[in-house]
């Protein structure tokens, strides 16, 4: 058996499970399979908070939950984060990967801790 997860429409993760002898995979490359026609990533990406004061040495600040899609366009994750600050608010933009391919992703926050997802 062959075994990926995906984040389903609820926002929660899934481990889907293919017979590796199926004639309905195609698995030529490690890092993702086609399965009855769709295409899907063996891996989620997800965003965590790391910080530094000389820009070398990162820390990962306790009680910070890692950033994870949320949705059908964010199923296989994402990634690539840039952030920006305006006034107590922190735009975060990212790319979100599904398998209608690559978009952009959009969440705030004012304290680290609590994000809202963006449309």
């Amino acid at each position: 058996m062959l075994y990926f997860p995906i984040i389903n429409a609820t926002g929660n993760t899934e481990i889907i499970e293919v017979p590796l002898n199926g004639p309905d995979l195609i698995a030529t490359d490690a890092r993702g399979i086609k399965y009855k026609g769709l295409d899907y990533l063996t891996t989620i990406s997800h965003l965590r908070l790391l910080s530094s004061e000389d820009g070398i040495h990162f820390s990962e600040p306790e009680n910070n939950a890692s950033l994870f899609g949320s949705g059908y366009l964010e199923r296989f994750g994402i990634e690539d984060c840039r952030v920006s600050q305006m006034g107590a608010t922190y735009y975060l933009t990212y790319t979100a990967v599904s398998d209608n391919g690559v978009g952009v992703g959009l969440r705030t926050t004012n304290n680290w801790v609590d994000f809202e997802l963006r449309a």
